[in-house]
């Protein structure tokens, strides 16, 4: 399941007992004057302790999303990083997409190579052994000494709609058939 964590902390015992093991939290920056700006919703402080929840209940690794924008948060990847020193948490760093008004233009767009390079100058990224799965949408990698991990979803970069096994079922119900993958080709800079 992914979420935006606003009602995590509240609900997250019920998800545990219905049998749910997994978890992705939507959560695109770690500065609260930052959040209302990016989420339009000013629950910052709700969504880090529906994380911290989550993590208490026992979601292992619990999956954190971060859509990286140039110019609005990329100044936070090293920063998002550390929140795997210590804990099992999975940091999954997402290429910018266009959707219909997400304000989506080419300066906004960083692509994955750059955001690893970035990491790649204060860390040495270990790739994980199933880097090359079929199907797979993340790029896995660990760092020595540290508990949970970091991946990157090279969205716009490196295609891999085409190899995806998963549906993905939208807030309103329904299944979502991503015809932004195509829009993505048409915007990604040269």
């Amino acid at each position: 399941m992914t979420t935006n964590g606003v009602l995590l902390k509240s609900h997250i015992k019920e998800l545990k007992q219905a049998g749910l093991h997994s978890i992705n939290v939507s959560l695109d920056t770690l500065r609260p004057e930052r959040f209302e700006r990016i989420a339009l919703r000013s629950h910052y402080d709700d969504v880090l302790a529906g994380i911290e929840a989550a993590l208490e209940e026992g979601f292992s690794p619990l999956k954190v999303n971060m859509v990286v924008m140039g110019g609005v948060n990329d100044d936070e990847l090293l920063d998002f990083v550390e929140l795997t020193k210590n804990r099992p948490i999975n940091v999954r760093f997402i290429e910018f997409m266009p959707f219909k008004a997400n304000q989506w233009a080419a300066g906004t767009f960083v692509p994955y190579v750059a955001m690893k390079a970035s990491i790649d100058c204060h860390y040495e990224l270990m790739p994980e052994p199933d880097n090359t799965r079929a199907g797979a949408a993340a790029k896995d990698f660990r760092i020595e000494g540290f508990t949970g991990s970091i991946s990157f979803i090279p969205s716009m970069s490196d295609h891999f709609c085409d190899a995806c096994n998963r549906l993905r079922l939208t807030a309103d119900g329904s299944v979502n058939i991503s015809q932004a993958n195509e829009r993505s080709r048409e915007q990604l800079p040269a």
